[in-house]
Formats: C-alpha cells, sequence, structure tokens
C-alpha cells in the first residue's frame, strides 16, 4: 500500500460525492489514496417542513443508514483514487469532515457546498471542472431523460408539465412517493429507473442525453461526471450550483424550458 489519508464522514450520500474532487485532487498532485470511513445513523434535522426517506431505527432523520451505504459502496470503491470505504467505528482520522460544519464561520446553509471542505482543508481545493467520478458503461441511454425531483429543496413556482411531449423519453430516479408526488404535479406518470445500487444509478445517468434533478444525491452524481444537467434551485437555500461544462441552472420557469430545448436539440 502506498500514501494514503484517512477521512471521516459524517453526511449524506451527496456531500460525500462533493468531497471525492478535493480527494481525486490529491491522488493526482501527490499520489495519496483516500481510506474513507463512514458515520452511519448519525442524526441530522433539516428546515421545519423538509422529508428525506433516509431514517435511522427510531425512525427519524439519519445523514446516511446501513442501507444507503452498501448502496455507496460499489460506486465509491470503484474510483481509482479510493482505498477504502468502510464504516466508521472510531478510527482515529487525518481529516474528519466534520469540521466543515463545527466551524461557525463556514457559510452554511449556504455558499457552495463543493468549497466547504476547502475552508478547513485547504489541500483539497481543486479545479472543479472536470469530472471527478468515473464508471466503466454497458448502457446506451442516448435518448433518455432522467429526472430527479425529491421533497427536499423544491423551488415550488416551478411546473414541469411541459415536459410531456418528450413523455416516451423520460424515466423517472426516485422513491415512488416521489414519483407519485411528480405526477399529481404534472399529469405525467413516469416508470421508476430500476437500479441495483448506486454505481448502477451512475452508469444510466453517465449515458443518458440530459438529467434534470433538484439539489439532490442524484444531481451531484450528474454534476459529477458533467453529464448534459440542469439544475432546479431552491431559492431559500441556494447551496450547489453546476461545476463545470453541459451544465445549467434556473429558478424561473421560462429559463427551465429554454435550457430544455437547448439540450434536446
Amino acid at each position: 500500500m502506498g500514501k494514503t489519508i484517512k477521512v471521516g464522514h459524517w453526511y449524506n450520500c451527496g456531500d460525500l460525492i462533493t468531497i471525492l474532487p478535493g480527494l481525486k485532487h490529491l491522488y493526482e498532485t501527490q499520489g495519496i489514496m483516500a481510506e474513507i470511513y463512514q458515520k452511519i445513523d448519525f442524526p441530522v434535522s433539516y428546515y421545519p417542513e423538509a422529508r428525506h426517506p433516509v431514517k435511522g431505527g427510531n425512525d427519524e432523520h439519519v445523514s446516511m443508514n446501513q442501507e444507503m451505504f452498501d448502496m455507496m459502496w460499489p460506486l465509491i470503491k470503484e474510483q481509482e483514487y479510493i482505498e477504502s470505504f468502510s464504516v466508521w467505528s472510531g478510527e482515529p482520522v487525518d481529516w474528519d469532515m466534520k469540521e466543515t460544519r463545527d466551524r461557525s464561520f463556514c457559510p452554511i446553509p449556504y455558499s457552495d457546498i463543493h468549497y466547504w471542505p476547502f475552508y478547513i482543508f485547504p489541500e483539497m481545493a481543486c479545479d472543479l471542472t472536470g469530472p471527478w467520478i468515473d464508471v466503466a458503461t454497458n448502457h446506451n441511454f442516448i435518448d433518455k431523460i432522467i429526472i430527479n425531483r425529491t421533497e427536499r429543496y423544491n423551488n415550488p413556482y416551478i411546473n414541469y408539465g411541459f415536459l410531456k411531449k418528450y413523455e416516451d423519453q423520460l424515466l423517472f430516479a426516485g422513491t415512488p412517493e416521489e414519483r407519485t408526488i411528480f405526477g399529481n404535479e404534472t399529469g405525467i406518470f413516469l416508470p421508476i429507473l430500476e437500479i441495483r445500487d448506486f454505481r448502477d444509478l451512475a452508469v444510466r445517468i453517465q449515458s443518458c442525453k440530459l438529467f434534470i434533478g433538484n439539489q439532490s444525491f442524484c444531481w451531484h452524481l450528474a454534476d459529477a461526471m458533467k453529464v448534459p444537467r440542469i439544475l432546479e434551485v431552491c431559492k431559500e437555500f441556494p447551496n450547489t450550483l453546476p461545476t463545470g461544462a453541459n451544465g445549467y441552472a434556473f429558478v424561473y420557469q421560462e429559463a427551465l424550458e429554454f435550457y430544455v430545448d437547448k439540450l434536446m436539440q
């Protein structure tokens, strides 16, 4: 084994994706691989009306449970700059990502989530314009539009009903409840994208024609792979934006429709 750095991570799947570019940068510039220790069943609180599907044994929100860890493992372990990905059980770490939340001067929940680790661990600071997740793919979703809209971080003034004209190309990535809510709001009831794990999800997103989503784990996957993508920005908590090529963000309906038509040409 060569040089490694032990990294403690306490937060959810999307947050984990956003620390990876800094770890990839460390590998590419210094040859240091990362051992990631993930805390599971860590209690979290979102804004008061937020709903999130990841729960612990007491049915309260947690950042990542065992099921989510198991879904993440194949994706994280495949990255060449990751030495290991395991559940944290008290091991000492070199970099504790909990500091990105505990230091009061970090501009959470604002600024851009990609930069929060850079403020505390400047060795991670890097160019975000290139991809930092890579998966070997044998899928061809070149004609598909993948939609992901969670129950958090929504823009209530947006309606996706105009996508009806693309209905035969649409797939929904998310929970059955999220899919039902989307259908009730738009009149478009889409097939759910069936996946084995989050590596499989990344493969499908990497090979799609277009990804549309709100501030979510799926968005962070699409952004990490630089697929053509459009982000629904939550005006109250605008804590992520597209990085690099092929990414667009909107807060108004007109912009959403403009970007869809642009990318579907």
